[in-house]
């Protein structure tokens, strides 16, 4: 057991110098006490600041998250509806001109058939043989106009072939990323972490 210090005994100058000790000790314990109170009580409004600017950024994170997904599903979902439209306005004029030109081929067919007939049905001489130079004449220049024309029409038809090749292309491009914009996340929660014998971290987390 301690021997204890009977004050009384001691000269006065050193019985006030204990005692002032003492009251320095008890101001120093009372002071060291109210500086953790008042350290814990920081720490506590700290950590809670930090959690309602956490919350802040979350909603405001939620909010951008939601918005570039929805704008570029809009720009997405625009750009394959116009392509769309544009393939679709495409196929139907290349069935025209294929049309046009199946009509003008038999459009000759039909003159050649129908001038054959009429030769058979003519008289025979000389007359017969001046129409039949005539007919011909025109029979190869209706053919010469039906090939220019045929010609023409499949310079026309084969470069929109290709580009109705490269829209169906574009189009199975922007299927693609509407449908990745369709899978990615619509939300994002940053949480708040911390240690004792660590910093504190901040996570983010999609969902």
């Amino acid at each position: 057991m301690a021997n204890t210090i009977d004050l009384s005994q001691l000269p006065a100058d050193v019985k006030d110098y204990i005692e002032s000790l003492q009251s320095q000790l008890l101001a120093i314990t009372s002071a060291a006490e109210f500086a953790e109170s008042t350290k814990v009580a920081e720490i506590a409004d700290i950590r809670q600041k930090h959690q309602q600017e956490l919350a802040s950024i979350n909603t405001l994170m939620q909010e951008t998250v939601r918005d570039g997904v929805n704008d570029a599903r809009v720009k997405f979902e625009t750009e394959y509806n116009s392509l769309r439209r544009k393939y679709e306005a495409l196929q139907q004029e290349t069935f025209d001109l294929k049309l046009k030109v199946v009509d003008d081929r038999d459009s000759v067919l039909a003159d050649i058939s129908r001038s054959l007939r009429n030769k058979l049905l003519r008289d025979t001489g000389d007359n017969q043989q001046a129409t039949w130079v005539q007919e011909n004449a025109s029979l190869e220049e209706d053919m010469r106009k039906a090939q220019e024309s045929t010609s023409m029409l499949k310079s026309v038809i084969l470069p929109m072939e290709a580009e109705i090749n490269q829209l169906k292309l574009q189009l199975k491009e922007a299927k693609e990323k509407i449908n990745e914009l369709e899978s990615l996340p619509r939300e994002v929660n940053i949480s708040f972490t911390s240690n004792e014998n660590e910093d504190q971290l901040l996570v983010c987390k999609l969902f």
